[in-house]
């Protein structure tokens, strides 16, 4: 029978093999995880965009309705794109029907519905996300549905708040 000298000792071809395999197991597992994780990352900015988003939307229906508490009744919106009032009241002063027409064209032209939108200090862009309001004048409740798409996923946030 023939023994190996020290010299002569070394790795079979099968040792070499499952060793690459083993190695590629663990690298395959790595990439799958970072994977993973970052298009987890990816949802968790459009979900604290959109909070952030729907925050600012309900600040500024509380700041106008404290000044124009007769606005309660007109102070929802529909999904789609805005109904634009036509004065830019960041130029000129609107009456209150007007400049809630505007917060509401301005917000919902900062989700992606227009090229060139009014700008109001502070409004954040979102592209392609979509979004209704409605405000029950009873309970002064303000309920806003935020949805956008993530890989071909649609997704939702719902935030609600009392007005003034």
């Amino acid at each position: 029978m023939y023994s190996a000298s020290p010299e002569e000792s070394g790795l079979t071809l099968i040792e070499v093999l499952v060793a690459l395999l083993i190695l590629s197991l663990g690298a395959t597992s790595l990439m799958m995880a970072s994977a993973k994780s970052s298009g987890i990352a990816g949802e968790s900015f459009y979900y604290s965009t959109a909070l952030a988003a729907g925050s600012d939307l309900i600040e500024l229906q509380r700041t106008l309705l404290r000044r124009h508490p007769e606005l309660i009744g007109d102070a929802g919106f529909s999904k789609g794109p805005p109904v634009l009032s036509g004065q830019d009241c960041t130029v000129q002063p609107c009456e209150a029907t007007r400049l809630q027409i505007f917060v509401q064209s301005s917000w919902k032209c900062s989700l992606g519905y227009a090229e060139s939108c009014p700008q109001v200090a502070g409004l954040r862009r979102l592209p392609r996300f979509d979004a209704a309001c409605s405000v029950e004048p009873t309970s002064r409740e303000i309920r806003l549905q935020l949805e956008w798409q993530v890989r071909g996923r649609s997704r939702q946030l719902a935030l609600g708040g009392r007005l003034p």
